[in-house]
């Protein structure tokens, strides 16, 4: 796992309520990961791409937890 790239997009999901949103939706999140975020490329791995697409969530901690595999019932 790229750790930076991983990073890059969580940070971007912290500071803009616009990437968040479309983040935790699976339709249109895959032309966001692929596009970054300002001038910042997030240089992805495909299974990186996958995990991050796959994460649907409502919520920032939910869809971390999802993607980390530590999601609770």
């Amino acid at each position: 796992m790229s750790d930076d790239g991983v990073a890059k997009v969580f940070a971007a999901a912290v500071v803009s309520r616009e990437f968040r949103e479309k983040l935790l939706k699976v339709e249109g999140s895959l032309t966001l990961l692929k596009g970054g975020y300002g001038r910042e490329d997030f240089d992805l791995k495909g299974e990186e791409i996958a995990r991050l697409v796959a994460a649907e969530a409502e919520s920032l901690s939910k869809f971390a937890q999802k993607f980390l595999g530590t999601e609770r019932s």
